[in-house]
């Protein structure tokens, strides 16, 4: 086990010391201290300083999301078409601006608005970002570069989530605009830093071409709609539990912050070892069901967070369950999507897989909404068995044949 261990690091050591794997975490370190301030404060920030009440945050979430899904592909074939880059460049600047709309918003149209374009950008970031790690880099190294990426997202996140908890400890105003406006800045670093990267070509195959193919691919359609449901413990972490937390639980809203931090160093010392298993289709695929199974068992700890005197231990516990099932999660579909993408059509293929996100991203605000609304755990529960369905088709989906557009793996 130890040499095996040492093996891995030794690999990640190597890989580290390639000047564009570590842009690209430099990148990610900026773009996620900024995320993890987003996260943090926006749920309060939204409620408590613009006083929108918690419907009207889901609901103008899930209208960005909706306009979300009119942006993944189109940015995903203009990726094939012009590269990855340019693209890339151009969306981080539009998120920015939309970012920066957050922190002056006074009413609901004004957040609908702002949340239009950042959400939209984000995910279609996403698939962009992942087309070009599938240009720059090859083979398994697209693997480890993405779960080292994760874990620098994760000490991003932790920074960013810590930063964030100065605002939650009171209710000044000028200090969350001031915060939200360090995320724009944010971005706008991350687009210096790309500006000095390489731009890979882009493929010269027809656009038609591309969008027939991957509408063919009956295991990347397949494995986009599980792992798109999967997908839905973010909106967990972000949207649902701050919400429960702050209406369901009397907890102080300063737990919502430390569940935040604590997500982000499991997720730095544990998305390594995480990935073992995800470096071919069918191990990827059981990587998946074994996430399914964790994200229903956090939702069913969650559940009986009614109970006062247990609502802190539940929780902490359930967060830790999420969490392992988010590194899980994260790994299988990185290994399922990159065996199937085909690379002269990557910006296409992982683009879709990022409209699969946003359209989860899209009903995550719903689900919260529901899971407030619904007597006592029931929200919760159903959660946990639309997980457990996500969990057992994820590990059916090597059992499907592959198209001519696949991948034989």
């Amino acid at each position: 086990m130890r040499a095996g261990t040492t093996m891995r690091s030794g690999r990640f050591a190597e890989l580290s010391r390639h000047t564009e794997v570590r842009r690209l975490a430099v990148a990610t370190l900026f773009n996620t201290i900024g995320n993890g301030i987003f996260t943090a404060i926006s749920v309060v920030y939204f409620v408590r300083i613009v006083s929108l009440n918690p419907s009207q945050v889901t609901g103008g979430l899930t209208i960005g999301g909706a306009f979300a899904l009119l942006a993944g592909v189109p940015a995903g074939r203009l990726a094939d078409r012009f590269g990855p880059r340019p693209v890339y460049i151009v969306l981080l600047c539009v998120e920015s601006a939309a970012v920066f709309g957050y922190a002056f918003v006074s009413n609901w149209p004004q957040f609908v608005a702002a949340a239009a374009g950042a959400i939209s950008a984000d995910r279609a970031t996403a698939g962009v970002r992942n087309a070009y790690i599938t240009l720059l880099f090859t083979g398994h190294e697209r693997l480890r570069i993405r779960a080292l990426l994760r874990s620098v997202t994760n000490v991003g996140l932790m920074i960013g989530s810590c930063i964030g908890g100065l605002a939650l400890a009171g209710t000044s105003k000028p200090l969350f605009v001031a915060l939200l406006c360090l995320d724009g800045v944010t971005f706008l670093i991350v687009v210096a830093v790309l500006a000095a990267m390489p731009a890979p070509r882009a493929s010269r195959a027809t656009t038609s071409a591309r969008i027939v193919t991957v509408l063919r691919d009956r295991r990347f359609l397949a494995m986009t709609v599980s792992q798109s449901t999967l997908s839905l413990h973010f909106g967990i972490l972000a949207i649902a539990l701050p919400l429960w937390i702050v209406e369901r639980t009397g907890l102080a809203h300063i737990w919502i912050s430390i569940i935040v931090s604590a997500t982000a160093v499991g997720g730095i010392i544990f998305q390594i070892p995480a990935s073992t298993g995800t470096d071919t289709f069918a191990g990827a695929a059981r990587v998946g069901r074994r996430a399914g199974a964790l994200l229903a068992l956090a939702c069913l700890l969650i559940a009986l967070t009614t109970i006062p005197r247990l609502a802190l231990p539940l929780i902490l516990t359930g967060a830790t369950v999420r969490l392992a099932g988010e590194l899980l999660q994260g790994a299988s579909s990185w290994g399922m999507s990159f065996a199937l993408s085909l690379p002269v059509r990557a910006g296409t293929y992982q683009s879709l897989l990022s409209t699969g996100y946003s359209t989860a991203a899209m009903i995550s605000p719903l689900i919260a909404d529901a899971i407030l609304a619904a007597p006592g755990p029931t929200g919760w529960c159903c959660l946990a068995a639309l997980f457990t369905i996500a969990a057992i088709t994820t590990a059916y989906i090597p059992r499907i044949a592959p198209t001519d557009a696949a991948h034989t793996v």
